[in-house]
């Protein structure tokens, strides 16, 4: 682990000073990488653009693609080793149309990525596959690199796709999973999925919301059950809190009314959470984690799993009741 650390403080100058300095240091290409492989994904993408430093307003800058990203002058590979030997490699395509929010302060409406179309290798179970990334710019002649291992399918003990699950019970639910070898932080985000229609001009709209359980740490390279318990009622208190009331507006709950998305993240993934949370005040000493050799960012892995629960026919019923749904026109 490398950590960068930047100090902020706050001085006073006498008044009637007239030292000059220069804040601009000498020019250092600096690249910046982020890349989440996920084995159950089909296409992998790593994001690579440039540090940048000038005269003039950074707002501004950051405005300009050339200011980001470095076009067409990068070679971008992913090589599979096993037991220290290559097993294959395979050059990524640089893509440029990738949609990106206008909201913030770096150039839209598109952005750069690089993506891996190929199979990554094993999902299942731990073969001790590293996956190694290059990076080299023809301009300049640098050279970026880093690696990381998978993280198999984990066992998933409930929920199950087949179960019909009482969200309406006091009782509440729990969710198991059972820890992986490279995994070391385990998170779970259900979305509940609804559709939305106008009465008056019939349009249809379908929605989810994101419902977050808190994150499980694991103990590394020990097999243990996490478990994820929650209070099983708050669907219908966030289902309410997020939709307002319209009496020309009826809504029902999709084929799939919940979907779980459970996820294993690295050690890597896990200290660069814990580093990078906010730190606030006048003088702040906070580092940066980095995994990237000769850059900054993070190449590491993830593993995300999805099951779509049913709901068992009273947690259907418990819409009409509820004091958070039943002035929401949910059918059923």
């Amino acid at each position: 682990m490398k950590k960068i650390s930047f100090i902020i403080v706050l001085s006073a100058f006498l008044a009637g000073c007239s030292t000059d300095f220069e804040t601009i240091a000498p020019w250092k290409e600096t690249m910046v990488v982020y890349g989440l492989l996920n084995p159950n994904d089909t296409i992998q993408y790593i994001r690579i653009s440039k540090a940048y430093l000038g005269e003039g307003n950074a707002l501004v800058m950051a405005q300009q693609g050339d200011s980001i990203y470095y076009g067409d002058i990068l070679d971008v590979k992913m090589e599979r080793f096993l037991n220290n030997g290559l097993v294959e490699s395979h050059a990524l395509i640089r893509i440029d149309t990738v949609p990106k929010d206008s909201n913030g302060v770096f150039v839209a409406p598109y952005q750069e990525v690089y993506a891996y179309t190929y199979s990554l290798h094993p999902s299942t179970t731990n073969d001790g596959s590293i996956y190694k990334l290059n990076i080299t710019n023809r301009a300049t002649g640098n050279v970026v690199k880093a690696s990381t291992k998978l993280i198999e399918n984990f066992l998933i003990s409930s929920p199950n796709s087949v179960s019909p699950y009482k969200f309406n019970s006091p009782l509440g639910l729990t969710w198991k999973i059972t820890s992986s070898a490279e995994g070391r932080i385990y998170g779970v985000t259900q979305k509940i999925n609804y559709v939305e229609v106008n009465t008056i001009t019939n349009d249809t709209a379908a929605h989810s919301l994101d419902w977050i359980l808190t994150d499980k740490i694991s103990i590394p390279d020990v097999e243990a059950e996490i478990r994820f318990p929650f209070v099983s009622s708050d669907l219908y208190r966030i289902l309410g809190d997020n939709i307002a009331v319209d009496p020309n507006k009826t809504r029902h709950l999709a084929a799939n009314p919940v979907d779980v998305y459970l996820s294993a993240g690295t050690e890597e993934l896990y200290t660069y959470m814990q580093v990078t949370q906010e730190n606030t005040g006048i003088i702040q000493d906070r580092p940066l984690y980095t995994n990237i050799e000769n850059g900054i960012g993070l190449f590491t892995c993830r593993n995300t799993r999805k099951i779509s629960v049913n709901l068992h026919p009273d947690a259907y019923a418990a819409l009409d009741t509820s004091i958070y749904t039943k002035n929401l026109n949910f059918t059923h």
